[in-house]
């Protein structure tokens, strides 16, 4: 089963240069189109509120029905999205076509994560340190080249090449083998989830996925007003931190399978970097702001990487999918959340203000997390066993 790792790998790698990439992209293209600031972040919002929504049930098909067949129903969803914006006409065409693309990115990064989660190897933590490498290399490398793609032509070209690329990634995906799956209901997650510890856990995790909003939101539109870059500038401004993100991840799987690794004190320094160096970033000096996005993904790594660490030690095997699919709801409804806040203020305050305030709240997190520290990772090791 461990041939798997490296395919699903592929498909994390592919599902984040297509659709995170993309995402990134599309406030300007909604501007583009016309629409208000309002349909900007309602938009944006629905395909988080479909991944929210969803995300649980994707897991849960994973644990009790068939991960192969989900991955090509989320590879397909995300191909007639791609084709679909190449003839959308404005807010009511777009709309449909934003579903599409909340429910096939949802499938395919839970159930590609499934394989990760569920198949064991001797090194666990190289393995989570190369899957989260896979993810952000795939964001750094779409940043790029469809900015790319987006600076020496237009829109259009970024919709076309995903839809070939997502072609590709079907023939990829027919290799896989089927997981083992077993009977589950509902009610058995939810008692997972009903422990203190993995309570504290949500919240801070909520808290932190705050931030996904805003730059959902803000970042395209910070950089080309704030800092005046054009597509090709931000794609660089964004995917060259992103690597070293990659490689931060990686790095850190690598400390995860040593004898005196700790959790804590990993985590903790993940969240000091993430939460600080994101206000720090929204100084309008591009060398300054661009060295600070650099040490917020690499606090945004070892998040990463202690997330997969942790969930695989604290909730049963069998129900590792759709638990992990259940926090990820856990997070989209922030960065839901994170949308709708900072959509609205960023259009009031300017875009420097929702990233700031939401680097804040990280840091907020983080004391959360650290107060409660004894009770939350305690419980959690007492728990795993």
């Amino acid at each position: 089963m461990e041939r798997n790792i490296p395919i699903a790998q592929t498909l994390m790698f592919s599902k984040t240069f297509v659709s995170n990439a993309t995402r990134f992209y599309l406030p300007l293209f909604f501007v583009s189109m016309g629409l208000a600031g309002w349909q900007n972040g309602v938009l944006l919002s629905i395909a988080s509120l479909c991944a929210l929504l969803f995300s649980f049930f994707s897991g849960y098909i994973s644990d009790t029905f068939s991960t192969k067949k989900a991955i090509s129903a989320g590879i397909l969803l995300l191909f007639l999205f791609n084709i679909g914006m190449l003839f959308a006409q404005g807010f009511f065409t777009v709309l449909p076509l934003m579903l599409f693309a909340g429910f096939g990115s949802t499938l395919l990064l839970i159930c590609a994560d499934a394989y990760i989660l569920k198949i064991k190897t001797k090194k666990e933590g190289e393995k989570f340190g190369k899957s989260s490498f896979s993810n952000f290399m795939g964001s750094a490398t779409g940043l790029f080249v469809l900015g790319a793609l987006l600076f020496f032509f237009n829109f259009h070209a970024i919709f076309a090449f995903n839809a070939l690329v997502l072609c590709v990634v079907y023939l990829r995906s027919r290799s896989l083998d089927e997981i083992k799956v077993s009977e589950q209901h509902p009610h058995h997650y939810m008692r997972d989830f009903s422990n203190r510890p993995m309570l504290l856990i949500s919240i801070v995790l909520f808290l932190m996925a705050l931030h996904w909003g805003a730059e959902a939101t803000s970042y395209a539109l910070f950089l080309k007003t704030n800092l005046g870059l054009d597509a090709l500038g931000s794609g660089l401004y964004m995917s060259i931190p992103i690597v070293i993100l990659a490689f931060a991840a990686f790095l850190t799987g690598k400390q995860v399978d040593k004898p005196k690794f700790n959790v804590t004190h990993w985590l903790f320094l993940g969240m000091l970097l993430s939460g600080l160096f994101h206000i720090l970033m929204t100084v309008p000096i591009l060398p300054f702001s661009f060295a600070m996005r650099i040490f917020h993904e690499i606090g945004d790594a070892i998040i990463d990487v202690i997330v997969y660490v942790g969930l695989s030690k604290v909730l049963p095997s069998k129900r590792l999918a759709g638990g992990f699919g259940l926090l990820i709801s856990i997070m989209l409804f922030g960065e839901f959340a994170g949308t709708l806040i900072f959509g609205y203020l960023g259009g009031i305050y300017g875009y420097a203000f929702p990233l700031a305030a939401s680097g804040a709240i990280t840091l907020l997190s983080l004391c959360i997390a650290y107060y409660y520290r004894h009770l939350i990772f305690k419980e959690s090791a007492v728990a795993a066993t």
